[in-house]
């Protein structure tokens, strides 16, 4: 049987896991805050068929939309960039990330952030999160050389992530990265709501 990883702190756990026992990260649907109605999400949806086995083929806008749509959020892909785990303190970051990073593609939600596990040939893994809004405590995010570093504090812990600028074979990070405060200053105004 193959075992997944808790995306929030590491921890090796059984493929039946809901949530992880070190931390409390769920693995499970998530009830989205609504304004009136409950929405219901599949984290767990069906992972979608592929039409080639080859390297970053679900990092695709169509892809990623079409999956969304299964798990019961936006088609929308303006809203999505490609992230890793960032580790500053290795000295050959950008190798080191690429060989041992956890990868993800961040949707950035009306209530919250979709994580999507992306593997290392760049494909679903189904090992997908979801941090609603009120979760979130802070939410930031700065400039470094070729890549965006975002920081997010939550009720779970810290994530930090690295936004690569540019991924070969696809169409959606530039654009969309730079659109990144556009994306975080209204995400920041459900925060300051609360």
């Amino acid at each position: 049987m193959k075992r997944k990883q808790c995306p929030e702190c590491g921890t090796m756990l059984a493929p039946t896991d809901l949530a992880c026992p070190n931390c409390g990260f769920s693995f499970s649907g998530v009830e989205a805050p609504a304004t009136g109605a409950t929405t219901k999400f599949n984290l767990n949806a069906k992972l979608p068929d592929i039409l080639l086995n080859s390297l970053n083929e679900d990092i695709k806008a169509d892809q990623i939309t079409y999956y969304k749509r299964l798990m019961g959020f936006s088609d929308r892909s303006d809203n999505i960039v490609f992230a890793q785990s960032y580790n500053k303190k290795q000295s050959l970051a950008l190798i080191w990330d690429l060989l041992v990073a956890k990868s993800y593609i961040l949707s950035f939600e009306k209530n919250g952030i979709l994580f999507i596990g992306i593997g290392k040939s760049g494909q679903f893994t189904g090992e997908n999160a979801y941090l609603t809004d009120l979760e979130i405590r802070e939410f930031d995010f700065r400039y470094g050389i070729g890549k965006r570093v975002i920081t997010i504090r939550s009720t779970k812990g810290l994530i930090k992530l690295s936004c690569p600028s540019t991924i070969k074979m696809n169409t959606f990070q530039k654009k969309n990265l730079s659109n990144l405060g556009e994306l975080t200053d209204s995400y920041n105004t459900w925060i300051d709501q609360q």
